[in-house]
């Protein structure tokens, strides 16, 4: 088998498992409902009433406090959740991620097809690098 067949073969292995993972971001996307970027974090806070248990020693800090953080035109923008709301987004936010993780798997198939396609494929047994996918810059930006 010389190296234009072995190409050949890779690529049609690499074609399929290509179509499987957009298969997966398909499904992904269809099943995903409304998303949203950014993420949820507990927050502890210490109050300004002087003799409150949070000056304490050792200090008892109020919360936790639910916050959903994103970034918008490069500023971070929080929101404090309530529980109900805290229930509603984070399966939104988890779908988010998860899209983004499948469409990362996407784009190393992708990448994996076109360097065999074109010789140019990787030593055996050594999987490409992992990638994030590039975000569009907002309009007016430097960066």
């Amino acid at each position: 088998m010389d190296a234009e067949d072995n190409r050949q073969d890779m690529g049609e292995s690499t074609n399929r498992r290509y179509q499987a993972a957009e298969k997966r971001l398909g499904r992904a996307l269809a099943e995903a409902g409304p998303v949203l970027a950014g993420s949820i974090v507990e927050r502890w806070t210490r109050c300004g009433t002087a003799g409150c248990h949070c000056r304490g020693d050792p200090p008892r800090l109020h919360g936790p406090y639910p916050q959903w953080n994103r970034s918008v035109g490069g500023r971070t923008v929080t929101h404090l959740l309530s529980a109900e709301q805290l229930g509603r987004y984070q399966p939104r936010i988890e779908a988010a991620r998860r899209l983004r993780q499948l469409l990362g798997e996407l784009e190393n198939e992708g990448a994996t097809l076109a360097e065999t396609a074109e010789g140019w494929a990787r030593a055996e047994g050594r999987a490409p690098k992992a990638t994030k996918p590039l975000r569009d810059k907002p309009s007016g930006s430097s960066r």
